[in-house]
């Protein structure tokens, strides 16, 4: 079991994410319901123009209670 003070989880995390390139820090932004809205216009249209089946759409639908972004664990 580690005990670290704040400032060393702030600097581990700020070196792993320059590192890494995969983590940004959001703030209190939350991109994720934008993003959902966008995908699942993007496949409504599809649907529309007959693109997708009415079962693909249902099944590439992102449902907002069943999804998450990714993020660090301490």
């Amino acid at each position: 079991m580690g005990i670290c003070k704040v400032e060393d989880y702030r600097k581990k995390s700020k070196e792993y994410m320059e590192k890494t390139q995969a983590y940004q820090c959001l703030g209190t932004n939350d991109p994720l319901p934008e993003l959902i809205q966008r995908t699942n216009k993007y496949l409504l249209d599809l649907r529309l123009t007959k693109w997708i089946t009415q079962k693909q759409y249902e099944l590439l639908s992102i449902k907002p209670n069943e999804v998450e972004l990714a993020h660090l664990y301490y």
